[in-house]
């Protein structure tokens, strides 16, 4: 589980330049307010093995392959993406040295902060929950792809 700091570095690059920090509330029956937070971290690639080698290395993620009509039709390389949950992420989101998805990061810690203190977990009532939508907000808006309309 250990990481040189050779590969700590290539790990850092490779969330910097490919993975998705993100912070969201979805939908969720089971909570008494009908809704939780949700953190982390996805990277996606084509190369498994890429993947495995960070899941391996940090201790945990879930691999998915995407799979679909589009992929097989236009003969591109299967997808796979690693997802990093709450409980890693605070372990490692603190070590990391992002620049790319510096702001990103600075968020998402703070976000795993306020739901820290919260007494029941992502479920539960937070007097926080005006901050997290204001979280929320900002991490959706600086991970949009593409350009503004002009």
């Amino acid at each position: 589980m250990g990481l040189t700091e050779r590969e700590f570095g290539w790990v850092e690059g490779f969330i910097d330049g490919e993975g998705c920090l993100y912070f969201y509330m979805h939908r969720h029956k089971g909570c008494k307010r009908g809704f939780a937070w949700n953190p982390g971290i996805s990277i996606a690639n084509t190369r498994v093995d890429a993947l495995e080698f960070i899941q391996e290395k940090i201790g945990g993620g879930a691999i998915r392959k995407f799979k679909g009509k589009e992929w097989t039709e236009n003969g591109w390389k299967p997808l796979y993406r690693l997802d990093i949950g709450a409980k890693l992420l605070r372990i490692w989101l603190p070590r990391l040295h992002l620049r790319l998805k510096a702001r990103q990061q600075v968020l998402l810690l703070e976000a795993l902060r306020l739901i820290s203190e919260q007494h029941g977990g992502f479920k539960a009532y937070t007097p926080h929950d005006a901050r997290l939508g204001e979280i929320c907000a900002e991490m959706k808006r600086l991970n949009h792809r593409g350009l503004p309309n002009l």
